[in-house]
């Protein structure tokens, strides 16, 4: 029986969308693909040529790396529908010189100027790259950071609910070079080292996930920063613990959280708030806590802060004292901090400081 184009390309998507299960088959099997593929490459199939495009670009279990038949198959995509994704890869292939003697750094600008346009954050980190440099266009250093920063917060929030295989250790990591080198002549040495723990972490657990084309490169240079800049932290720079008038680490954990349970109890002689966070659809419970002076950078759920000198107000006439909570707020009239489930105050307190870490 002779199968028609629209039962091929059936053939094709099905394991274009399940790689895996083909590799599983049979040697016969995986030739009948590779033979439809390179048929559907030469009647202009969109599948094959996702197919050859993307195995060719760094090569997989049943294609070569040829980043010339790459950048052939995603040229003609981008003629028959414009895919944004093609245009990313294109960025790369131009930028880095993967078919070429030289880069092509206006082609490679070009490509990744529509990939960011079209909501892609390798080109939008890329297009920061050269804007950095003036590769391929004008040298903007502040164009180069309003485009990061427009991107660290999305790719911060996927990353603190679940979202692990995603660009945030690449966002984080030039958000480090940027503090580090200057943003218009304004260095700032602890913020970069920040970013660049949060970049480790973050590609740490990338690679855990999954094995992504070009990790360990990201993973190198991650490292390169990190000992780079510990050379210029100030020598009083370690501490401890962190003081602070806010209870920043128990609201960052609210900010992904359906909500927490907090108890307030006494801890090694010191009364301490303990906050955990309840996760749901959309929020996992928990944030990314980076305290650059100690070292500290950890994607966690349940956290805790030592009250310094506490008088309380409400709810906590016997210790422990336990809530769940939606909200925290400060009363600067009472000069109270109020933790509250859906504005009714739960527990309340007036405290000298909140402390991070031991004293």
């Amino acid at each position: 029986m002779r199968w028609t184009d629209e039962q091929k390309i059936a053939y094709l998507d099905q394991y274009a969308e399940d790689f895996d299960a083909l590799l599983q088959k049979g040697e016969k099997e995986q030739q009948r693909f590779l033979r439809y593929v390179e048929e559907g490459v030469a009647k202009g199939w969109e599948t094959a040529l996702y197919i050859k495009g993307y195995g060719s670009y760094g090569g997989n279990e049943l294609f070569a790396c040829d980043w010339k038949v790459a950048r052939e198959c995603m040229e003609r995509l981008i003629e028959i529908n414009g895919d944004p994704g093609c245009y990313n890869s294109l960025g790369y292939i131009c930028y880095y010189a993967r078919t070429t003697k030289e880069p092509e750094y206006e082609k490679a600008f070009q490509y990744f100027t529509i990939g960011h346009a079209c909501g892609i954050f390798e080109s939008t980190y890329k297009l920061a790259d050269m804007l950095q440099q003036g590769l391929g266009c004008p040298k903007s250093e502040q164009a180069a950071f309003h485009l990061i920063t427009r991107i660290f917060d999305e790719n911060h929030e996927r990353f603190c609910n679940g979202e692990y295989d995603g660009k945030f250790a690449d966002v984080a990591l030039r958000m480090g070079q940027m503090f580090e080198h200057g943003i218009e002549g304004e260095v700032n040495v602890p913020m970069a080292y920040a970013f660049y723990m949060q970049a480790n972490l973050a590609i740490d657990m990338r690679i855990e996930e999954g094995d992504y084309f070009g990790d360990n490169k990201v993973k190198k240079r991650i490292e390169e920063a990190l000992e780079r800049i510990k050379t210029k932290l100030p020598e009083d720079f370690d501490v401890s613990y962190m003081k602070m008038s806010h209870p920043g680490p128990v609201a960052d954990i609210l900010e992904n959280s359906l909500g927490m349970d907090v108890t307030i109890a006494l801890v090694n002689g010191k009364y301490m708030l303990l906050a955990h966070g309840v996760g749901t659809e959309g929020y996992s419970g928990n944030a990314l806590i980076t305290v650059a002076q100690m070292h500290f950078c950890e994607l966690t759920d349940t956290t805790g802060v030592y009250l310094e000198n506490p008088t309380f107000v409400y709810g906590c006439a016997q210790l422990p004292a336990r809530a769940f909570v939606t909200g925290i707020r400060y009363d600067e009239d009472e000069q109270t901090w109020e933790l509250t489930y859906r504005d009714q105050v739960m527990l309340s307190f007036q405290v000298d400081a909140f402390v991070f870490g031991e004293e």
